[in-house]
């Protein structure tokens, strides 16, 4: 069998064997651990070939074949493949009389009327916020991602000079940095690069940069792994800084990036604002992130494994969770207090759709907006900012 045929074969196997319930990342690394016979190419590739069919989104599980949806994704996301389409026409898995395109908008609509497709890849795509009108979801999904870097304001000079040495191609606005994804900042830096900043999605870093936080009191309910905390504490001044999270586990996290950074541990503790309203929270708060668990379906493009398991159910569940969060933020705002909402969603119910019920409880719209940095590699966020009544 060729090396086209193998891989495709191997991709295929992978993705019989994984759960879509769980990210696709962790089940890889474990999986090449069971075959050691696996070069770091042919993991490459696998990985490659899977990473395809995920942006299908939903058109994926339209072709009844998966080794043939397999190849149609390569030939529209990995051009380096199509050194294997005549292979793979050979096997039946593609048209032999596909003509190979150089565009990917060209390759899409050849897709769609090979295989007589009307639906949008991406999910739930009625769901999308009239707001994003002009965005291509479908295009985005192919467009590459880049990492993103927060620097320190104190070493912004050092950081663009030590890039510089090593001949790292990169952008900069602001304290943003962007460069690709293969980029190891651990070998540049060092043992320091904690105290340049922190690895941190473009559109994440706008969020915080909205509002101002200094001498405020501030609540971080849905802290995770600290990025915004930390962000906050790097950028602003707060008078006092409270983190909380649902998962004991991630709050270690945060309290080992904030010693990793020099930094005071803030204050921290376990709630599920989802089930109960907390009794650690005994003051009240000049400003509340509330960064709710949701969609994820503005980081579809980064994470193209979560599109597997996004359906309707899963939706109204985020939605529930969402407001069950703020009712029981709500009452440890202090009036005339802004709360920041935000999420990675680019669905509307999980956005605009809140804004009516967020004002019956006393919550005044001040500002939204979607930061969209898809063109430039990075993530889509909304974020609203509401006054307390």
């Amino acid at each position: 069998m060729s090396r086209a045929g193998i891989r495709i074969h191997q991709a295929a196997e992978v993705l019989r064997l994984w759960d879509p319930s769980l990210p696709f990342a962790p089940f890889f690394r474990q999986n090449c651990q069971k075959h050691k016979e696996w070069g770091s190419r042919d993991r490459r590739e696998i990985k490659a070939l899977c990473y395809s069919w995920f942006r299908l989104g939903q058109v994926s599980h339209l072709i009844e074949e998966n080794e043939s949806a397999l190849a149609w994704a390569a030939y529209l996301y990995e051009t380096e493949m199509h050194q294997w389409l005549t292979d793979w026409q050979a096997k039946g898995l593609l048209p032999r009389d596909l003509e190979v395109l150089d565009s990917l908008d060209a390759r899409m609509r050849q897709f769609r009327e090979f295989l007589n497709l009307e639906n949008p890849f991406f999910p739930l795509a009625d769901e999308i916020s009239p707001a994003l009108a002009e965005w291509n979801a479908d295009e985005s999904l192919a467009m590459p991602s880049r990492l993103w870097f927060r620097c320190r304001k104190d070493r912004k000079e050092e950081l663009i000079q030590l890039l510089r040495t090593h001949k790292i191609e990169f952008t900069v606005d602001g304290l943003a940095f962007g460069m690709d994804t293969g980029i190891n900042l651990d070998l540049i830096l060092g043992k320091q690069a904690s105290s340049f900043g922190a690895i941190q999605d473009r559109a994440s870093q706008e969020v915080i940069r909205r509002i101002d936080w200094n001498g405020y009191s501030v609540w971080d309910t849905c802290t995770a792994s600290g990025g915004k905390a930390l962000q906050i504490m790097q950028e602003f001044t707060p008078a006092s800084l409270f983190c909380t999270d649902v998962r004991a586990s991630i709050l270690e996290n945060l309290k080992r990036r904030f010693q990793s950074a020099g930094m005071k541990i803030p204050t921290n503790g376990v709630m599920d604002l989802s089930r109960s309203q907390p009794n650690q929270a005994k003051k009240e708060y000049d400003r509340i992130l509330c960064d709710v668990p949701c969609s994820g379906s503005g980081v579809f493009a980064r994470n193209p494994d979560s599109m597997q398991r996004m359906n309707e159910d899963l939706l109204i569940h985020y939605l529930m969770v969402q407001e069950k969060i703020i009712l029981h933020t709500v009452p440890f705002l202090k009036k005339g207090g802004i709360l920041v909402y935000a999420t990675c969603s680019v669905y509307e119910k999980e956005n605009e759709g809140h804004f009516e019920r967020f004002a019956s409880i006393g919550l005044q719209l001040k500002e939204w907006s979607y930061l969209n940095y898809r063109a430039e590699g990075g993530d889509i966020l909304f974020y609203a900012l509401f006054e307390k009544s």
